[in-house]
C-alpha cells in the first residue's frame, strides 16, 4: 500500500457496519465535489470535496451517496465516488 494512503486513512473515522471507504474522482484536479444538506441539486452546499479526498460511504440513495469525513457529513452524486 502506498503511505500516503494509508495516513489519509487513518484520518478518516472508523467503519461502522455497512460502511465503505471511498475517493472522490472528478474530471480534473481543480474540480471540487459539491456536499449538501439534503439528496438534491436544491440542497444546501455544506462543504466541498477535492478529486482523491477519501470519505465513508454511510448509505446511497437513490444517486446519491450519505459520506462522512472526520470533519464533514452530507449528500454527494455517487458517480463520483470509486468505492475501494
Amino acid at each position: 500500500a502506498e503511505p500516503d494512503k494509508e495516513t489519509e486513512d487513518k484520518a478518516l473515522p472508523e467503519l461502522a457496519e455497512g460502511e465503505v471507504y471511498a475517493t472522490v474522482r472528478l474530471a480534473t484536479a481543480f474540480s471540487t465535489l459539491n456536499v449538501r444538506s439534503s439528496p438534491s441539486t436544491d440542497g444546501e452546499i455544506v462543504a466541498s470535496l477535492p478529486s482523491g479526498a477519501r470519505v465513508i460511504v454511510v448509505r446511497e440513495e437513490g444517486e446519491w451517496s450519505y459520506i462522512r469525513t472526520a470533519r464533514v457529513e452530507g449528500y454527494v452524486a455517487g458517480s463520483y465516488l470509486t468505492k475501494d
